[in-house]
C-alpha cells in the first residue's frame, strides 16, 4: 500500500514509509479494533463484560475498538478466549 509523500498519522507525526512502525501500529490497531468490536457485538457481549473477563477497564476496550490504542498480544489471546473465537480471527484483515 502506498501513501502520498508527506502523509501524517492521526497525531500529526510524519509517516515516512509503509514500513514505519507508527504506520503499522495505526493500520493494525484500526483493523484489530474493528474485529474486536465485530466479535463482541456478534456475541452480544457488553464492553464492560469483556473488560471484566480479561482484566481491563471498559474504556480500554473502547480505545482498542476505535484504534486509539493497540492491544498487546497477550490481551488479544485473552479477548479471543473470552469470546470463544480463534485468536487468528482477530488478525484476519491485518496483512
Amino acid at each position: 500500500m502506498s501513501r502520498p509523500k508527506g502523509s501524517r498519522d492521526r497525531h500529526g507525526k510524519a509517516l515516512r514509509t509503509p514500513h514505519d512502525n507508527r504506520w503499522a501500529q495505526a493500520y493494525a490497531g484500526t483493523h484489530v479494533g474493528a474485529e474486536i468490536r465485530f466479535a463482541r457485538e456478534a456475541q452480544d457481549v457488553a464492553a464492560s463484560e469483556l473488560a471484566a473477563a480479561i482484566g481491563v477497564d471498559a474504556s480500554t476496550i473502547h480505545q482498542w475498538e476505535r484504534g486509539v490504542r493497540t492491544p498487546p498480544l497477550f490481551r488479544l489471546l485473552r479477548i479471543a478466549w473470552a469470546l470463544g473465537i480463534a485468536p487468528s480471527s482477530l488478525l484476519s484483515r491485518c496483512d
